[in-house]
């Protein structure tokens, strides 16, 4: 596996206590092991909202964290997918803290 950049999905897990986000992690966290170099990007359903399974996949450390779901345009005023951010105060992957808006 030669890899410079790898797209992880997965539908929503909706029947798993999760949402899937462990699989998720478990995923980049062989792609590290394997590759360290290749840059990692996940693309992954809200999981539920649960945070403690999106800090799992925070833990993993992907480089480009994204959610699939797709808010409707009447209450977000845009529609597709859209980058995770961790709250300010919470360091994302890599432990780096997100730029002030």
């Amino acid at each position: 596996m030669r890899l410079a950049h790898a797209v992880v999905t997965c539908v929503a897990r909706d029947d798993l206590e999760d949402g899937g986000a462990g699989a998720i992690a478990a995923t980049v966290e062989a792609i590290r092991r394997r590759r360290p170099t290749t840059t990692v990007e996940v693309l992954i359903s809200d999981c539920k909202g649960d945070e403690s399974a999106l800090a799992s996949v925070f833990a993993a450390r992907p480089d480009i964290p994204t959610t699939t779901s797709r808010p409707s345009p009447a209450c977000s005023g845009r529609s597709g997918p859209r980058r995770l951010r961790p709250e300010p105060d919470r360091p994302g992957p890599g432990g780096r803290t997100p730029a002030s808006p």
